[in-house]
């Protein structure tokens, strides 16, 4: 990839990389993360064009958007025409949570509400979806959906390891 100066025309930057970048967003850090057509994304030092890390594959498709959140902890994908969003560390590239489904076929644009608690996903047909992107905001939704705490049985099942605790305010124990 090739980074030229929109004014002078002089070459910038040379990243190296061996698929077609189809997407990339710079972290709150400075560093540039791209996406391939291959499904891959790598790190750059966007000061000196050297990949940071690992590539890693991430998708069956094309990464069709890269989105940090303010902190520069987690980032979003979006795959091409898989129609999935998914949530990964920064640090590590490991997938945070389930993946976020639309219609297969479709392809999206996400961004991270500034708060960072969502992640909106526009897709190409229009439809757009909001979803929660960290603890408080999970629960929040969990809460909103299921209108009730957890039992003691569905903790039990669901939260291995941790003491039954009401997440759901304004809701009796279950």
């Amino acid at each position: 990839m090739l980074i030229v100066d929109s004014k002078t025309g002089r070459l910038e930057r040379t990243f190296k990389g061996r698929d077609e970048v189809v997407s990339l967003a710079f972290a709150p850090d400075g560093t540039l993360e791209v996406g391939t057509w291959a499904g891959i994304v790598q790190r750059f030092d966007a000061s000196r064009g050297l990949p940071l890390g690992q590539p890693t594959l991430v998708t069956p498709s094309p990464v069709a958007s890269l989105s940090f959140d303010p902190g520069g902890d987690t980032f979003s994908t979006t795959g091409g025409s898989d129609g999935t969003a998914k949530l990964w560390t920064t640090s590590s590239v490991q997938q945070l949570g389930a993946t976020f489904q639309s219609d297969a076929g479709h392809w999206g644009t996400a961004a991270f509400t500034p708060n960072g608690r969502y992640l909106l996903v526009v897709y190409d047909d229009g439809t757009g979806f909001l979803w929660p992107t960290t603890e408080s905001a999970w629960e929040d939704h969990a809460c909103a959906v299921a209108g009730r705490n957890f039992t003691r049985e569905e903790w039990r099942r669901l939260v291995a390891g941790h003491s039954y605790s009401k997440t759901c305010p304004g809701f009796p124990a279950g």
